[in-house]
């Protein structure tokens, strides 16, 4: 017996625990103060209790409403009743002491689903009373549609044809002795077969009206339930009533034939204006019996279909009028639908009743810790925003630090490389100065004649400047050797998004010193004239005019006479000049003669232009 106790208390204590979290009480903090944990357990139970009754309830809407299986009705009830479980507990969570008029909108959101939820309990409840004053609806629908089909076009219509009838058998019955239809053997015969049929008929239809109100005294050959509405014995009556019908119809077509036979032996016998009248009659009554049959047929479906309708509207429609007829079920109903009302809206009561009163403990602790809690969230908030901070600016500290010592490295590699490149460029002057002193030393003269070989330089590739007679010095003209490594030197050095301009050539002056042709007006594109600047000659290394020499043999560079062509790079040092300038050596241009130049002033020339600057360039030492 002492191990059963455990064993018969844990689904108390499942079942109180899960209560709990229906109310959605904070279990740490109630754990303190187990004087208030039988309140949280009783406002769950309300919400479980809710949650059941609108389960049942919308089983019980899905059955009687949609007529689906009772299996699927428990599924979706049960789906309904989560829902249900899930807006109470919501609203729990959300309704406090401090916010009672936000509550109101709640309440009545909660008395809504209240009565929406009651209303399938009440039919259920009131189900003999609903059941007979819907047979009594379907007998009012069920008259009204035969007196509407008895006034509708095909009514009126019927009305006309039996009118028209009895006037053709009164002008018959005039002519003389009518046809009398009893004087035939079968018309008597299929008369009082159709007799027989009408009254099997009118019995069928007797007997299956008497069973569908529910009475028991109908007289019926298979008994009466005595319960009204469909079932076992109705559907059996209805079909002894389809075969009387159809019996019936039988019975009607060999009567009209054997009258029909009837009636033309009758009109062989008598004059002409008695077929005419009989004819008459007999169309007449033809089509009465059609429209009858279509009459009887849309009768029949009506009253199948007034038959099928007892569903959810239908119910609600019948207890409106009980309650509006009879007092007493007006309020019983009344009743009854406050209570399970009320048992819907019991989870917002409960917490409604609560705020009302003074705070528990439990009350109090679970504010102390929303407290606490909001504290230290604010608290860690702070000090992770403190700890990005500080990682911000570490980070920034070591980028700075490591970009201080990138710039101071390659500060320090600029510097080794300059020291290099200065150091290379004293030893190769010092090499090219013992090579000079060598070839005085061997022939003075071919070095007065030639002048010094090219100096080492340290400019770039890009900016050193070749020979104007660029095809002389790569052939050696003069004797300069190391001229096939060099590159025409523009100056000043173009810009990168500058493209070099082309130009047209200016026309020269012919031979013979008759002047040449005009020059243009204004500037060709990418052209501007030879400007002959002053600027002194470069010291020879032996102090002699070895560049004079060696114009005057035509090994060195030399300026074209007159007018002609004008390179790129002499146009560009030209837009470099100030205009006055740049006008000056226009007319200095033009004045100079035609012919070949003096050597004198070709070195004169070479001197003064320092676009056309000696070629200093040496080794490449980048």
């Amino acid at each position: 017996m002492t191990g059963a106790g455990p064993l018969i208390g844990a689904p108390f204590r499942a079942m109180g625990r899960f209560m709990l979290w229906l109310s959605t009480a904070n279990l740490e903090v109630l754990e303190r103060f187990p004087s208030d944990r039988p309140k949280y357990i009783g406002l769950g139970s309300s919400v479980f209790i809710t949650s059941s009754v609108a389960a049942v309830s919308a089983s019980f809407a899905l059955h009687m409403g949609l007529k689906l299986p009772v299996a699927i009705c428990v599924i979706a009830g049960f789906l309904w009743g989560c829902a249900i479980l899930g807006f109470d507990r919501w609203l729990l969570a959300t309704a406090g002491r401090g916010n009672l008029l936000l509550l109101l909108p709640r309440a009545g959101l909660a008395v809504l689903i209240g009565i929406v939820v009651s209303t399938p309990f009440v039919l259920q409840m009131f189900q003999p009373e609903i059941s007979s004053e819907i047979n009594f609806i379907h007998a009012e629908r069920e008259a009204a549609f035969i007196q509407k089909s008895s006034t509708d076009q095909r009514g009126a219509r019927i009305d006309a044809l039996e009118k028209q009838d009895a006037a053709f058998k009164k002008q018959l019955q005039d002519l003389g002795k009518p046809f009398n239809e009893d004087d035939y053997e079968p018309v008597r015969t299929a008369k009082a077969d159709l007799k027989k049929a009408q009254d099997d008929f009118t019995t069928a239809d007797n007997n299956y009206t008497c069973e569908y109100l529910g009475r028991s005294d109908c007289g019926s050959p298979i008994g009466a339930s005595g319960k009204p509405g469909d079932g076992p014995y109705l559907q059996q009556l209805s079909g002894i009533r389809d075969r009387a019908q159809t019996a019936l119809t039988t019975a009607q077509g060999k009567y009209t034939t054997a009258h029909d036979n009837a009636l033309a032996a009758y009109n062989s016998s008598t004059g002409t204006e008695r077929p005419s009248i009989t004819a008459n009659i007999t169309r007449v009554e033809t089509e009465l019996r059609t429209l009858r049959t279509a009459v009887d047929a849309d009768t029949k479906r009506f009253r199948d279909q007034n038959a099928d309708d007892t569903g959810l509207l239908i119910r609600i429609e019948a207890l409106d009028r009980l309650t509006s007829e009879r007092p007493s079920m007006r309020t019983a109903h009344l009743l009854l639908l406050l209570f399970i009302t009320a048992i819907e809206c019991l989870p917002i009561l409960f917490k409604l009743f609560m705020s009302l009163g003074k705070k528990n403990k439990y009350e109090e602790a679970l504010e102390i810790e929303e407290r606490e809690h909001l504290a230290i969230s604010q608290a860690q908030s702070r000090q992770k925003r403190a700890a990005a901070l500080i990682y911000d600016q570490d980070a920034l500290r070591e980028a700075q630090a490591a970009r201080d010592r990138r710039d101071a490295a390659i500060e320090e590699l600029a510097n080794k490389t300059i020291d290099s490149q200065v150091k290379l460029a004293e030893d190769a002057l010092d090499r090219w100065t013992q090579e000079q002193r060598r070839r005085i030393q061997r022939d003075p003269g071919e070095y007065l004649a030639n002048g010094p070989t090219p100096a080492p330089t340290l400019l770039p590739p890009s900016q050193r400047q070749p020979p104007e007679n660029w095809e002389d010095a790569r052939n050696g003209a003069g004797g300069r050797a190391g001229m096939d490594d060099l590159r025409r030197r523009e100056w000043p050095p173009p810009r990168r998004d500058e493209q070099p301009r082309r130009g047209a050539e200016r026309p020269v002056a012919p031979a013979d010193g008759r002047p040449g042709p005009a020059r243009p007006a204004g500037d060709a594109p990418g052209f501007v004239p030879r400007v002959p600047a002053t600027e002194p000659n470069r010291a020879e290394p032996n102090g002699a005019g070895g560049r004079a020499t060696r114009g005057a043999e035509g090994g060195g560079r030399q300026r074209p006479a007159g007018p002609g062509p004008v390179p790129a790079d002499a146009a560009r040092a030209d837009r470099a000049r100030p205009d006055a300038t740049r006008a000056d050596a226009a007319r200095a241009d033009q004045a100079r003669p035609a012919g070949p130049v003096p050597p004198g002033q070709a070195r004169r020339d070479r001197s003064a232009d320092p676009t056309e600057g000696g070629f200093d360039e040496g080794p490449d030492l980048w």
